[in-house]
């Protein structure tokens, strides 16, 4: 099987992949049986095969047929729960999938290794294996209440919790930067010891949602929606003071050339406290989504328009979607290695735009266009082969990934495997 590279679009994240893209191009559905429609979770491993999550089971794709994978109460080596929330494969080629209710490892010859089920647990007390996280040679997850390392020697999973005992709980995130283990919590942030292998805070009494160091020691930090999305500085010597103007950040971008962003109801240059207040005739261009580097330059995606960054003129301008039939929210921006971006739209399709080109081309659903359409209208993954000019979309309110094949004239050749 012929190797992808894999884009995940999802709303207000973006991931990079390296492969050169055909300039036009049709899509054409490809079934893919799966059981229910709403796909949850996508990977692609290291041997080419597609991995989707849905709420009542596990597929792998190969190319020519689809593998539904169920949990079966009687067999202890099926699937451990059907509502999948997360897939990880580790450098070691192990497929892990985290469940409402348990964790899986795949073992191969369609069974499955299981960790943490608990038979009586309802939907709503179910712990909800929400994020899996490969670091220092290990799996490590978290739900909300805990945060759990895979011992390898024991096969089993150890709940970790902070220096003296006490546990790490209201976990939103876990990350790993600069050689440590972040948690961000309801409790605040807080970072594993590599001695006790137990969580220390970093500082206490504030929810935190993301955070961002800076180079003299401090930090910037905000909190979840339902506390207001507030944003704070941290000094090194650990004073903690609200910003004001940057209400309504939640989170941090640093570009390569170091420069410290702030998304949010607008978008703030930390190190000079410089905000762009974007607006679109007249109006405020709502909230800023994602923001991306390529060879394009530094993008920026709102909810109504996509903005480049001039620096000769320290300032952004909008890019060019020529298209009266472009409705709904812009999403998430994503690059290629060639400078090609790509974004989703929630109610209209599949937009691409070329470093030189002077707008975005838009690839639309059925009811835009007769020829080409992309069979949804919002787009929420992207797989890209290396070798053939070929790519695979997963659009939202169909679930199904759909494909394109291009001959060496550059025309739509129809629904073809990968070998």
């Amino acid at each position: 099987m012929q190797r992808i590279s894999h884009i995940l679009f999802q709303a207000f994240f973006c991931f990079s992949a390296w492969c050169v893209i055909a300039q036009d191009f049709d899509f054409s559905p490809l079934a893919i049986e799966l059981p229910q429609q709403s796909v949850t979770a996508t990977l692609q491993d290291q041997s080419g095969y597609l991995w989707l999550g849905t709420g009542t089971g596990l597929v792998r794709f190969d190319g020519y047929q689809s593998t539904i994978f169920l949990h079966q109460p009687a067999e202890p080596d099926t699937l451990v729960h059907n509502h999948i929330l997360s897939l990880l494969e580790t450098s070691n080629g192990d497929i892990w999938i985290g469940t409402l209710n348990g964790v899986s490892r795949y073992l191969g010859s369609n069974k499955f290794a299981n960790y943490l089920h608990d038979p009586h647990a309802t939907e709503r007390t179910a712990a909800h294996y929400q994020s899996l996280t490969e670091f220092d040679a290990t799996v490590w997850m978290h739900s909300r209440s805990k945060i759990w390392r895979y011992e390898t020697k024991l096969d089993r999973f150890e709940h970790v919790s902070q220096s003296g005992g006490a546990p790490v709980s209201g976990i939103q995130r876990i990350r790993a930067e600069s050689g440590f283990l972040f948690a961000a919590t309801e409790q605040g942030l807080f970072r594993l010891s590599p001695a006790t292998r137990q969580f220390d805070a970093v500082f206490q009494g504030y929810p935190v949602l993301d955070w961002l160091f800076l180079s003299d020691g401090s930090l910037y930090f905000t909190t979840p929606v339902y506390n207001g999305n507030k944003v704070y500085h941290r000094s090194a010597d650990g004073r903690v003071t609200l910003q004001p103007a940057l209400q309504g950040g939640w989170q941090f971008f640093r570009d390569q050339q170091g420069r410290n962003w702030l998304l949010g109801a607008s978008l703030h240059r930390l190190d000079d406290h410089t905000e762009f207040p974007f607006t679109k005739d007249n109006e405020p261009a709502f909230i800023v989504h994602s923001m991306l580097e390529s060879r394009g330059g530094l993008l920026v995606n709102t909810s109504k328009q996509v903005l480049r960054y001039v620096p000769s003129e320290d300032k952004f301008v909008p890019m060019a979607v020529d298209d009266s039939s472009l409705t709904g929210q812009l999403s998430t921006l994503s690059s290629t290695r060639d400078g090609t971006v790509f974004l989703n739209t929630a109610q209209s399709g599949l937009l691409k735009w070329v470093p030189d080109g002077k707008k975005f081309m838009h690839y639309k659903p059925p009811r835009f266009s007769r020829d080409g359409g992309i069979g949804g209208t919002g787009v929420r993954s992207i797989f890209e082969e290396r070798v053939k000019d070929q790519i695979w979309l997963w659009t939202s309110n169909t679930g199904v990934l759909k494909k394109q094949i291009l001959d060496a004239g550059g025309k739509p050749t129809g629904i073809t495997h990968m070998y």
